[in-house]
C-alpha cells in the first residue's frame, strides 16, 4: 500500500530526511523557500513501514489568454528498489487529484523518447503527446548546474 502526502510549509524536515531520492540532497532553507510559494507542489510517497519511496514536484503556470491554470510536472522519482510497484502512478494520481480539486485545466511533462520507463508511466496514467516532433531546449545560467 502506498500513501501519497502533499508536503506543506513547515514540513521541510520530511523532505530533507528523504534526501536519498534526490539527485542532489535538498537544502532545508531552499526547501523552505520552495514550499513557501503557493504555486509549487511537492508530494512524497510513503510505504506502510513509513519509508519514503518516491516524490513528485510540479509548478502551477498561468496563461495570458485566459484564466486556465496548468500544472507543469517538473520532476518525479521513485527509489530503484521500489520500481514497478505503482508508486510513480500513485504520485501522478496524487498530483492529478490536486489539479482537479483546484481547477487546473491540464498537467504536462517533458521527457525523452529514450526514457522508456517514463514514456510507459505517463501513457499508462492517461497522458498523451500532442505533436510527434516536440523538442525541449534548455538555457543554463549557473556554471556546473546540470539537471
Amino acid at each position: 500500500m502506498v500513501r501519497v502526502e502533499w508536503i506543506r510549509p513547515g514540513q521541510e524536515q520530511r523532505v530533507v530526511e528523504a534526501a536519498y531520492l534526490f539527485d542532489r540532497p535538498p537544502d532545508e532553507q531552499a526547501t523552505r523557500e520552495y514550499l513557501a510559494h503557493d504555486r509549487n507542489y511537492l508530494l512524497l510517497a510513503y510505504l506502510d513501514d513509513g519509508s519514503v519511496a518516491g516524490f513528485v514536484r510540479g509548478t502551477e503556470l498561468r496563461r495570458l489568454d485566459g484564466p486556465d491554470r496548468q500544472m507543469f510536472l517538473y520532476e518525479i522519482a521513485v527509489a530503484p528498489e521500489f520500481h514497478r510497484r505503482g508508486i510513480g502512478t500513485a504520485l501522478i494520481r496524487g498530483l492529478e487529484r490536486i489539479c482537479r480539486e483546484q481547477g487546473f485545466a491540464e498537467m504536462f511533462v517533458f521527457t525523452n523518447r529514450s526514457n522508456a520507463a517514463a514514456m510507459r508511466l505517463y501513457a499508462s496514467t492517461g497522458a498523451h503527446t500532442e505533436a510527434a516532433d516536440e523538442q525541449m531546449f534548455v538555457w543554463t545560467y549557473v556554471e556546473g548546474f546540470e539537471d
